[in-house]
């Protein structure tokens, strides 16, 4: 499967398609997507082009909900994951496998139906 460079990490996915593309679901689509990695509020800014402010004030939201939590530090820059045992974000974790599993139907779809191109 080939990547599309020319896909901005600021364009939503398919969970905002589905959810609504807000700058709340692009944050959640984000965080999903780096659900193991840990991200920087500062990364999480840039890669969405939103400001740094509205990405603080986003953290500080979910952390009081419980969506997410601090992690670890490095380099002085704290670092947020999804807290996995929250049953809402047990939820929206499902929510997102069903999209990347409906993409990927899609695609599997899309490249059945291609014709085959013989090679001499």
């Amino acid at each position: 499967m080939e990547i599309d460079e020319t896909v901005k990490s600021s364009t939503p996915g398919v969970f905002c398609e589905v959810f609504g593309i807000t700058t709340d679901n692009r944050i959640l689509e984000y965080l999903l997507e780096a659900a193991e990695l840990g991200i920087s509020i500062g990364d999480m800014a840039r890669d969405l082009e939103i400001s740094r402010p509205k990405a603080y004030q986003a953290i500080y939201e979910l952390e009081e909900k419980r969506y997410v939590k601090k992690h670890r530090v490095i380099s002085k820059t704290q670092l947020y994951i999804l807290n996995k045992e929250n049953p809402h974000v047990k939820v929206l974790l499902r929510a997102f496998n069903d999209c990347l599993n409906m993409v990927m139907d899609e695609y599997i779809k899309k490249e059945k139906t291609k014709p085959m191109v013989m090679v001499k």
